[in-house]
């Protein structure tokens, strides 16, 4: 198996890392963040802090503003007034600037958004910006886009680094202090707040994809310290997720009735695989799937066709299940010799109502390679499975009784 990585995510941050000269160990970041003021102010809101703080920047030092920023937009004739919009059309930040193009930030801290979720923004963008608009994906960690672009259809998002943000407001503490000498102050803490979140970033980052991709226990402690354990493991888990699109993307696969996320829940990171293989006339769909949450690496099945929470249907449930030939967790202890022996080595099936039913082993101590080999090899295993599912497929007479 290979580790496919063309110019891809942990390169950049590598890179990322050598350009901003960050040499700052987590427990020192972890130690000045608890000693900065802003960073505690922002604990209840996160993004909409940030997004807030920068319409204050702009609306109150517009001129600074246009210095820092200008570039970032083109030049129009047509605009000739500042205005600045939050949360309109489900969008952080709308910036208009005289004399240019409006700016589009969607903020993004931790948590980046999906395919969906910018076609979704890039539609909401045109009907309050206009077409023209420059589209910014704002956030602590690069999404892996090639040349940190990425198109939906005539239109292109691209990635502003909040390290790049701090480098540009920093540039405008003087113009501010010679205004305002409490709001220069202010954007001083600022400017050192969002470089700290920089190095945390770029400190709990993938580096190597040989390394564990479980948090050490100190490193789990240090983190919790500051409430920026769960924003690590969102950000591991969409840096492993975007890995596997990228493999998928070099072997062709047509994501078409599957999809691959990652996102957090119950406390834990999660990436998931699912693929569709019926789709009912009352539009309910059936699929096949792996999850990766904590230390559990699940096989999985969705039977909305089945749905229903009495005992019938959690039978019915695990009887297709049982005879579905997806349970198998071979290719599991062929990457990961230490999962042997782990989960459940029965056929019960665990459970969340009303249509989800599953097993799993647990993958202590697996690295990042190992997880993206096995996530592709289950992948395989569901293209495979789909093309015999005529054999172990719901059929309506299970659905009739």
């Amino acid at each position: 198996m290979s580790w496919y990585v063309p110019l891809g995510l942990f390169h950049w941050v590598l890179l990322s890392v050598a350009m901003m000269s960050i040499d700052l160990d987590l427990e020192t970041i972890c130690r000045k963040l608890q000693a900065e003021p802003l960073f505690h102010m922002s604990l209840g809101s996160k993004e909409l802090f940030h997004s807030n703080f920068l319409a204050w920047f702009i609306t109150r030092f517009p001129e600074a503003a246009a210095d820092a920023l200008g570039d970032l937009t083109e030049v129009t004739l047509a605009s000739s007034s500042l205005r600045v919009l939050r949360e309109k059309r489900d969008l952080d930040l709308v910036i208009e600037l005289p004399g240019r193009q409006p700016i589009v930030i969607e903020n993004k801290m931790f948590a980046l958004p999906d395919e969906s979720q910018l076609e979704r923004y890039t539609d909401q963008a045109g009907k309050e910006a206009g077409h023209r608009a420059s589209l910014l994906l704002l956030s602590l960690t690069p999404p892996g886009w090639d040349n940190n672009a990425y198109a939906v259809g005539d239109r292109i998002w691209r990635y502003l680094g909040y390290h790049d943000l701090q480098a540009r407001l920093q540039q405008q503490i003087e113009a501010v202090k010679s205004q305002d000498r409490y709001s220069g102050e202010t954007l001083v803490h600022y400017c050192n707040f969002i470089h700290l979140l920089a190095a945390f970033a770029d400190s709990v980052s993938i580096q190597s994809s040989s390394e564990s991709f479980e948090l050490s226990p100190k490193v789990r402690d240090l983190l919790q310290s500051v409430r920026l354990h769960d924003a690590a493991l969102k950000m591991r888990a969409h840096a492993v997720k975007w890995e596997l699109h990228k493999r998928i993307a070099h072997e062709g696969i047509n994501l078409r009735a599957m999809w691959l996320t990652s996102g957090f829940t119950n406390k834990q990171s999660i990436i998931e695989f699912f693929m569709t293989f019926r789709r009912t006339s009352n539009n309910e769909e059936d699929a096949i799937g792996w999850q990766l949450q904590g230390r559990q690496w699940r096989l999985a099945m969705v039977l909305e066709s089945l749905a229903g929470r009495s005992p019938e249907a959690r039978k019915r449930r695990e009887d297709v299940a049982a005879t579905s030939n997806w349970f198998n967790f071979g290719l599991v202890e062929e990457v990961l010799p230490q999962a042997k022996g782990t989960g459940a080595r029965t056929r019960t099936f665990l459970r969340f109502d009303p249509s989800f039913v599953y097993q799993y082993r647990l993958i202590p101590g697996a690295t990042v390679q190992q997880i993206v080999d096995l996530g592709m090899s289950y992948i395989h295993e569901a293209i495979a499975w789909g093309s015999r599912r005529a054999d172990v497929a719901v059929t309506e007479q299970q659905l009739q009784s």
